[in-house]
C-alpha cells in the first residue's frame, strides 16, 4: 500500500470510530470532477473549485496560522467552524484548545471531506475529544445533527469561525447554517435557565393542579376532531387593534383561539373567543384572568399553569402539557414532558402533548395543527415592536404598570415612556427582519426573533394553509399575508359545530380511579421520607469522616450512595438533585481528589437530596388532600 492510500486508510479508521455512517459515505462516493488538487510551492496540496482556491498556492500552513491569530480561542466552550477544506487552519485551531473546549466542523460538500482525508493526516482533528464532525448538503440534517449533540456545558461562550474560501462556494448555506446553530443555542440556553430558576414552580404548580387534571378531560381527545374548520390564533400583537373587530364576524364559522394576553384586549371590544390557552407557571398571568367572569370561553390550560387561573376560572376547563420534540426527523421524534407529568399521565393518560417555540403562541399553533384546521391564521401576530410597542392597548401586564403611574403623566405619555424602557433594556438585542408590506422593523433576537423562526420552520410541515392576517408586524415565511376581512369572507361562509365536537369530548371523559393514584402517591410519600432519612446519615456520616476518616465510615457511605441511587431512581421526577444521583463523588474518587473538597462535595449533594426530597413529601401529602375531596 502506498503512503497516500495508507494515509486514507488511516483517517478513515478514525472517521468511522467518531462518524460511522459517514464514513459509509465517503466510502461509497465517487471523486468529484469539480475537485482539482493543486501543489503549492511549498510543496504541500490545495485544492482549487471552479476559480476557488481553498488554501494559499504558496504556503497553506503559514496562512492557517494568521488566519487562526486572528481569534480568541481560549475562553471560548464551543468553536464552531464553517468549512472544513482540507483541514489545515482547522489543525492550527486544535493546537490552542484545551480538554473540555468543543469542537464543531461543518462542511457542506462530502467530497472535499474524501479529498482531505486523502490528502491530509487528520489524525489531530478526528482523535479531538471535543469533537463533532456535520458534512452534508441538507440543512435539515444539520439542524438534527446539531440538536442532539448541543448541550448546556457548550454554550457559555461559542465561538463561530468562517473558512472564507469555503463559505465563498455556498454562502446562504452556511448564513443557514448560521442561523440554525443561533436559535438552537439559544433555545437550549433559554430552556435551561427556565427550567433552574422555575422548576420548583412547576413541580409545585402541577400537584396543586391535580385536582383539575385528573376531574377534566385533556385536550388530546379533540385532535382532529376540527378537520377543515378555520382556526384563527389570536396574539396580543399592536396590530391585534387594527382588525380585531372584524373577528365577531368570524365568530361561529371558524375556531377563535386567543393566547391569555389578547383575552382582555378582545372582550373589551365585544369579541368573545371560544378558547383561551395558558402555560405561563408565574403569578402575573393572573392578570390575564382577573375580573373575568365569563362561562361561554374555554380554558386551555397546561398543566404547570399558575393554579390561580384555574382555580377562577368560571368556563369549562381542559387540559394539556407542553412536550419537547427530540431526536432526529428523518428517524422519528419522540416527544418529552416535564418528569412529574408523565409520571402522572403514566397513571391517568395523556393531557394531550403540545410543542411550544417558547411562547403560549406557538403552543396555540401546535395546537391548532393537532386540531386539524384549515386554514390555519394568525392574527395580532407581530413579532416586533410595530410603531415601537410591544402590546396591543389593554394588555394587563402594560395597564398595571400604567395604574401605578397615573396621575403622573398623562396615558399616553405613559405608554410611550413604557415602550422607551422596554427599548433600552433590550436594546443590544434588537434586530430589524423584513416586514410585511415590505421593509423592516425591529424585532427581539432572543424572544421574539427564536418565535418568529421557531413557526417559519414549522410551518411548511404543516398540511394546513396557514395565512398571515395580523397586517402589520414581521413578514412569517411560509404564511399568504391576507387582509383579515378578506380572510374572514373567504373561508368563514358556513357555520361550524364547534360547541358540539366540544361538548362530545367533554361527556366522554371518564375521570381515573383516584384510589390507584392515591395508592401511588402514599408510595412516593414514603419514598421521600426514606430518603430523607437517609441523607441525614449521610450527613452526619461524612461530618464524622472529616474529623476521623475510616474505612468504616467509607463502606458505610458507600451503601448510602447504592440506596440513594436505588430508591432515587422510584422519584427521580422530583428534581435535579436526585435526576443526577450516579454519585461520581464515590469513595474511590476520595482517594484521589483533595478530602476536604470531596467531603464538601458530599455535604452538598446530600443536603441537596434531603431538601428537595422534603419539600416534593409536603407537595405531594397537600395534594393527597386535595384529591380527597375531588368528586
Amino acid at each position: 500500500m502506498d503512503k497516500s492510500s495508507q494515509l486514507y486508510e488511516n483517517n478513515l479508521k478514525l472517521l468511522s470510530r467518531i462518524e460511522p455512517a459517514l464514513a459509509r459515505e465517503v466510502e461509497n462516493i465517487r471523486p468529484s470532477g469539480g475537485i482539482e488538487v493543486v501543489t503549492t510551492q511549498k510543496g504541500l496540496p490545495t485544492v482549487k473549485i471552479g476559480t476557488n482556491f481553498l488554501h494559499s498556492r504558496y504556503d497553506p500552513l503559514k496562512e492557517a496560522a494568521r488566519f487562526t491569530r486572528a481569534f480568541d480561542l481560549s475562553s471560548a466552550s464551543l468553536v464552531a467552524v464553517f468549512g472544513l477544506g482540507l483541514g489545515y487552519h482547522v489543525l492550527k485551531i486544535i493546537k490552542h484548545l484545551k480538554p473540555g473546549q468543543n469542537l464543531l466542523i461543518l462542511e457542506k460538500d462530502i467530497g472535499i471531506l474524501k479529498t482531505a482525508l486523502q490528502l491530509i493526516d487528520l489524525t489531530e482533528i478526528l482523535q479531538f475529544e471535543g469533537l463533532k464532525l456535520i458534512v452534508t448538503p441538507d440543512l435539515t440534517e444539520v439542524k438534527d445533527e446539531i440538536s442532539c449533540w448541543l448541550d448546556i456545558t457548550q454554550l457559555t461562550n461559542i465561538l463561530t469561525i468562517e473558512h472564507p474560501p469555503s463559505v465563498l462556494l455556498d454562502a446562504p448555506y452556511y448564513r443557514q447554517a448560521g442561523e440554525i446553530l443561533y436559535a438552537l443555542t439559544s433555545e437550549k440556553l433559554r430552556d435551561t435557565l427556565t427550567r433552574m430558576v422555575l422548576e420548583n414552580l412547576w413541580m409545585e404548580n402541577i400537584l396543586k393542579n391535580i385536582t383539575t387534571i385528573v376531574s377534566c378531560p385533556g385536550v388530546s381527545p379533540l385532535f382532529g376532531a376540527f378537520e377543515d374548520i378555520p382556526i384563527f390564533i389570536i396574539s396580543a400583537g399592536p396590530s391585534l387593534g387594527k382588525n380585531m373587530v372584524e373577528l365577531k364576524a368570524a365568530k361561529g364559522k371558524g375556531l377563535l383561539i386567543a393566547v391569555d394576553t389578547a383575552l382582555k384586549p378582545l372582550l373589551a371590544r365585544g369579541v368573545i373567543p371560544d378558547w383561551v390557552i395558558s402555560i405561563d407557571a408565574q403569578p402575573e398571568s393572573f392578570k390575564d384572568f382577573e375580573g373575568v367572569a365569563r362561562e361561554d370561553i374555554v380554558l386551555i390550560a397546561d398543566c404547570i399553569a399558575y393554579p390561580e387561573v384555574i382555580k377562577n376560572f368560571k368556563g369549562p376547563i381542559m387540559t394539556s402539557s407542553t412536550a419537547k420534540a427530540e431526536g432526529k426527523e428523518r428517524e422519528g421524534l419522540t416527544f418529552v414532558v416535564n418528569p412529574l407529568v408523565k409520571w402522572l399521565e403514566d397513571r391517568i393518560g395523556s393531557r394531550g402533548h403540545l410543542q411550544s417555540g417558547g411562547s403560549v403562541a406557538t403552543s396555540a399553533f401546535d395546537l391548532a395543527r393537532l386540531l386539524g384546521g384549515n386554514p390555519i391564521i394568525f392574527v395580532g401576530q407581530d413579532l416586533a415592536y410595530t410603531g415601537e410597542r410591544m402590546y396591543v392597548d389593554g394588555v394587563a401586564y402594560v395597564e398595571e404598570r400604567i395604574k401605578e403611574h397615573r396621575g403622573r403623566l398623562d396615558e399616553a405619555t405613559l405608554k410611550e415612556e413604557y415602550a422607551e424602557e422596554i427599548f433600552r433594556k433590550r436594546r443590544k438585542n434588537l434586530v430589524n427582519v423584513p416586514a410585511i408590506g415590505g421593509g423592516e422593523v425591529l424585532t427581539d433576537r432572543m424572544t421574539l426573533y427564536a418565535y418568529l423562526k421557531w413557526l417559519e420552520e414549522g410551518i411548511p410541515k404543516v398540511k394546513a394553509k396557514c395565512i398571515d392576517a395580523t397586517e402589520g408586524g414581521a413578514l412569517i415565511r411560509g404564511t399568504e399575508v391576507m387582509p383579515l376581512k378578506e380572510v374572514i369572507d373567504q373561508y368563514c361562509i358556513h357555520p361550524q359545530p364547534i360547541g358540539r365536537i366540544l361538548k362530545e369530548a367533554q361527556s366522554e371523559y371518564r375521570p381515573p380511579d383516584l384510589k390507584d393514584l392515591a395508592k401511588e402517591m402514599t408510595g412516593v410519600i414514603s419514598t421521600l421520607s426514606y430518603l430523607e432519612h437517609i441523607c441525614q446519615q449521610g450527613i452526619e456520616l461524612t461530618r464524622r469522616l472529616s474529623q476521623h476518616p475510616s474505612p468504616q465510615i467509607i463502606a458505610s457511605l458507600e451503601e448510602i450512595d447504592r440506596q440513594l441511587k436505588e430508591k432515587g431512581s422510584e422519584v427521580a421526577f422530583i428534581g435535579t438533585a436526585i435526576q443526577g444521583i450516579s454519585l461520581s463523588i464515590t469513595r474511590r474518587s476520595a482517594r484521589k481528589k483533595d478530602k476536604q473538597n470531596v467531603i464538601a462535595d458530599s455535604l452538598a449533594l446530600y443536603q441537596g437530596i434531603w431538601e428537595s426530597s422534603q419539600y416534593m413529601r409536603h407537595l405531594f401529602i397537600e395534594a393527597g388532600k386535595e384529591l380527597s375531596f375531588c368528586p
